[in-house]
C-alpha cells in the first residue's frame, strides 16, 4: 500500500503543505499530489526547514517551490520523484540520490547559498533542469542523466553581494569509469594497476584515479568501492562581462579527455589516450603485451 495525500484545490495554491522550524515530516514511499491534476488546481507544498525525511516518495502537481533550502545534505533524498511543477530543490545544502525531475520549471535552482550533490539523479521535459546564478559554490552532479530542456542551457550568471568580490557559481559533471584489463589472448588480468590523469595535467579534474584491477581483469564497478571516477564537463561563471556591473557573463566550458596508463608485472605498460567519460560505468579494454 502507497499512501497519497491529495489537496483538493479550486485554484492553484488554496491549500498545501507548509514545513518550517520546529516541524517534522516523515515521508516513505509516499505521494503528495493534487486532487485535480493539472497546473490551475496545483496545491503549495513549501518544505523550508525542520526536521525533514523523504525517501521513495512523490511530490507531484506543486504550485511554485517544492522545496526550499531545508537541507537535505543531513538527510539526503533518496528514490524521490518531482514532477509537473515549479522547482523541485533551491538553495541551501542538498544532497539527492537516484531522485528525479520530472516536467518542472527549474529541477534545482539557486536563490544565493545553493551547494547540491546530485547522485544517479534523472532530468527529463523540464524547462530548465538547473540555474546558477548567486552561490559561491553550485552542483555536483555524479553519473546523472539530463535530458534536453525547453529552454536550453547551460545557465549561469555571476553575482557580487553588496561591494563585495563576485560570485562565480559552477556546475560540475562527474562520471565513473571501469577499465577492464587483459592480455593479448583476451585473459583477464589479476593486480594491473591502473592510473587515470586528465589530457591537460589538470590535477583536480581527476576524483580517484588509482586502483588495481580485481580477478576479472576489472576496475571496482558500481557495487564495490574505490570505482575511478573523473570529471565529465564543467560550467563555470567568469568575469568576462558585456558591463562592468552585469550579472550576465561569458560562461567557461570544459569537456575533459583523460590518458589511462595501465601497468602489470611481466606486460608492458600500455597507455590510452583520448579517453572520452561521456557515459557513466562504460567499460574500456586494455590489452597488455607480454615483456
Amino acid at each position: 500500500m502507497r499512501p497519497v495525500v491529495e489537496f483538493d484545490c479550486e485554484k492553484a495554491r488554496q491549500d498545501g503543505l507548509r514545513v518550517a522550524d520546529g516541524n517534522l515530516l516523515r515521508l516513505f514511499h509516499a505521494t503528495i499530489t493534487a486532487l485535480t491534476q493539472d497546473a490551475a488546481h496545483a496545491p503549495l507544498c513549501e518544505i523550508r526547514a525542520g526536521d525533514v525525511q523523504i525517501s521513495e516518495s512523490a511530490l507531484s502537481w506543486i504550485d511554485g517551490d517544492m522545496t526550499y533550502g531545508f537541507g537535505s545534505a543531513v538527510n539526503p533524498l533518496r528514490g524521490v520523484t518531482f514532477e509537473h511543477g515549479g522547482r523541485a530543490l533551491g538553495n541551501g545544502q542538498q544532497w539527492a540520490v537516484d531522485c528525479t525531475f520530472r516536467d518542472l520549471q527549474v529541477g534545482v535552482q539557486d536563490g544565493g547559498c545553493l551547494e547540491a550533490r546530485l547522485v544517479r539523479c534523472r532530468f527529463q521535459d523540464n524547462r530548465r533542469n538547473w540555474e546558477l546564478g548567486y552561490t559561491l559554490s553550485g552542483i555536483v552532479a555524479v553519473d546523472c542523466t539530463f535530458g534536453l530542456e525547453q529552454d536550453p542551457g547551460p545557465h549561469v550568471r555571476r553575482w557580487r553581494p553588496g561591494d563585495g568580490p563576485w560570485h562565480h557559481p559552477s556546475f560540475v559533471a562527474l562520471r565513473h569509469l571501469v577499465i577492464h584489463v587483459q592480455d593479448e589472448g583476451a585473459k583477464p588480468i589479476e593486480g594491473a594497476l591502473v592510473e587515470v590523469t586528465e589530457s591537460s595535467g589538470d590535477l583536480s579534474a581527476v576524483h580517484h584515479g588509482s586502483v588495481q584491477t580485481d580477478r576479472a581483469g576489472r576496475t571496482p564497478a558500481p557495487e564495490a568501492r574505490g570505482a575511478l571516477l573523473v570529471t565529465d564537463y564543467a560550467y563555470r561563471a567568469t568575469d568576462d562581462a558585456p558591463e562592468p556591473n552585469s550579472h550576465d557573463c561569458r560562461i567557461e566550458s570544459h569537456d575533459y579527455r583523460y590518458s589511462v596508463r595501465v601497468t602489470a608485472d611481466g606486460y608492458q605498460p600500455t597507455t590510452v589516450a583520448g579517453v572520452d567519460p561521456d557515459q557513466s560505468w562504460t567499460e574500456r579494454t586494455v590489452a597488455l603485451r607480454r615483456r
